[in-house]
C-alpha cells in the first residue's frame, strides 16, 4: 500500500506542475483589459476620454476634443456623416496614441429614442424588464414600428421612473460598419441619458469628481459632451456609468480577458525561428555528411582506375574470345565431310560410262546439288541407281533437271540432282 500511495502523491505533485505551468502560460498570454477610450460624437464635436483600471478603481487619465467644421458637417447625408465621424474620430486617435485601446463608443443625441415607464415597485429586476419591453413595444407599435428592429438599453431602479434608450439596428449596423471601414474596432456602444431623463446624480458632479488632479480645473461647461465619453471609458473596463447605459453588448467585463496578441505573435515568431534554425542546421548537417561521402567514393574511384581500366579489357578480350568460339562451333555444326563426300562420288560403284560430274555445290537447305552431263537418259538412270545400292552419306538424290542439248555430233543430257540428309 505503501507504494501505491507514493505513486499517487508522486503523480498529485505532477499534476500540480503541469497545473502551474497551464496557469504561467494563460496569464503570459492571456491580459485582462485595463485601459479603454470612450467616443462621443456631438454636434460639430468630438469628445475623447481615456480611462485606466488600477485595482478595484477606474480612474480618468485624460480628456481631449476635436472640432469639425459646422458647415461641412451639416450639409451632408446621415452615411455621409457618420463615415466623416468616424474617419475623424481615427485620425484623432492616432494623433493621440491611442490607436491600440479598447474602443467604446457613445451614440449621437439625435440616433437615440428615450421612453419613461412607471412599473410596480414590486416586480423584480427580470419581471420589469420584460414588462418594460412589452411597454416601449406598445409605444412603438402606434407609429407602425417593432420592437425586434431595436437594441435597448434599461435603466430600472428599485424606485422611481424605469427608463429605456433605444436605436434602430440599421444605425448601429451602420455605425459599425462606419468604424470598421476606419479599421476601429468597437467593444461597445453607449447612449447617454438626458439630462433629467434620469434619478442619477448630473453629469456635471460625476464629470467633476472623476477628473484627475491634472484636469481638475475643467468643468462640465468647459468640454460640453464629455460625459458621454468618459461614460463609454468607463463602460469599456465594465464599470457601469451613472449617466450612459449600454445599447449593443452585455458589460464588457463579463467579456473576460483578451488575447495579448503582441504576446503570441512573439512566441509564435519565436518558435517559427527556432524551427527553421534546427531545421537548417539539419539541412546542413546533412549536406555536409553527403558531401563527405560523396568525396570518399571519388577517391575509392580514383584508386580503383587502373583495376577498372585492367578489368574493362579482360572482359573486352573474353567478350572477343567468346565470340569467335561461337562461330567456330557454329561453322562446325554446319560443315559438310567434303572430303568423305568427294571419296564416295569417286567411288568405282558411282563410276558409270556415260556420265560426268562437273559441279558440286551446297544448297540453302543444307542440300548437296550435283551438276553434270549424261551421253543417254539410260546411263543417267543407271547412275541414279546405283546411288540407291551404294549407301549414300546424304541420302538418295532426287532428279532436279534433266534436259536434252545437242552437242557436236552428238546429243548430251545436261542433269542436277538432289541428294537431302
Amino acid at each position: 500500500m505503501s507504494g501505491w500511495a507514493g505513486c499517487l502523491e508522486w503523480g498529485q505533485l505532477q499534476f500540480a506542475r503541469l497545473s502551474g505551468g497551464l496557469k504561467f502560460l494563460g496569464h503570459a498570454f492571456y491580459q485582462e483589459r485595463t485601459r479603454s477610450v470612450g467616443i462621443c460624437w456631438q454636434g460639430d464635436a468630438i469628445y475623447y476620454a481615456l480611462a485606466e483600471k488600477q485595482g478595484d478603481a477606474v480612474r480618468l487619465l485624460r480628456l481631449a476634443k476635436d472640432h469639425l467644421p459646422t458647415e461641412g458637417i451639416s450639409g451632408m447625408q446621415e452615411n455621409e456623416r457618420r463615415q466623416e465621424y468616424a474617419s475623424r474620430a481615427a485620425m484623432g486617435l492616432a494623433r493621440q496614441g491611442w490607436g491600440g485601446e479598447c474602443i467604446a463608443c457613445c451614440l449621437p443625441d439625435k440616433d437615440i429614442r428615450c421612453y419613461l415607464v412607471d412599473l410596480p415597485a414590486q416586480m423584480t429586476p427580470e419581471e420589469k424588464k420584460e414588462a418594460a419591453y412589452w411597454e416601449v413595444d406598445g409605444r412603438l407599435l402606434e407609429e407602425g414600428l417593432s420592437a425586434e428592429d431595436f437594441s435597448f438599453g434599461w435603466h430600472l431602479p428599485e424606485q422611481g421612473h424605469s427608463l429605456a434608450l433605444s436605436v434602430p439596428q440599421a444605425t448601429l449596423a451602420a455605425w459599425r460598419r462606419c468604424c470598421e471601414a476606419e479599421d476601429m474596432q468597437v467593444a461597445a456602444w453607449v447612449a447617454e441619458i438626458p439630462e433629467g431623463m434620469g434619478e442619477a446624480a448630473p453629469a456635471a458632479l460625476i464629470l467633476q469628481e472623476t477628473l484627475p488632479e491634472s484636469l481638475a480645473g475643467f468643468r462640465e461647461q468647459d468640454i460640453p459632451g464629455a460625459g458621454g465619453a468618459i461614460g463609454a471609458a468607463f463602460w469599456g473596463l465594465g464599470r457601469i456609468s451613472a449617466f450612459v447605459l449600454g445599447i449593443s453588448s452585455a458589460n464588457p467585463a463579463e467579456q473576460g480577458p483578451q488575447w495579448a496578441w503582441r504576446r503570441l505573435a512573439a512566441a509564435a515568431a519565436a518558435l517559427t525561428l527556432m524551427v527553421l534554425l534546427f531545421w537548417g542546421s539539419w539541412a546542413g548537417m546533412a549536406a555536409y555528411e553527403a558531401r563527405q561521402e560523396r568525396q570518399a567514393v571519388s577517391q575509392q574511384l580514383l584508386a580503383m582506375a587502373p583495376d577498372r581500366k585492367a578489368m574493362q579489357v579482360l572482359e573486352s578480350a573474353r567478350q572477343g574470345t567468346a565470340a569467335r568460339d561461337a562461330t567456330l562451333q557454329q561453322l562446325g555444326q554446319d560443315a559438310l565431310p567434303w572430303y568423305s563426300i568427294l571419296l564416295y562420288l569417286g567411288s568405282p560403284s558411282l563410276s558409270i560410262e556415260g556420265i560426268w560430274l562437273q559441279d558440286l555445290k551446297l544448297g540453302r537447305d543444307q542440300s548437296l546439288e550435283l551438276s553434270g552431263t549424261a551421253l543417254t537418259y539410260a546411263a543417267l538412270a543407271e547412275y541414279m541407281e546405283a546411288f540407291r545400292h551404294e549407301p549414300a552419306p546424304l541420302g538418295i538424290p532426287l532428279l532436279a533437271k534433266a534436259e536434252h542439248e545437242a552437242g557436236e555430233g552428238r546429243g548430251e543430257i545436261r542433269f542436277r540432282l538432289v541428294l537431302k540428309p
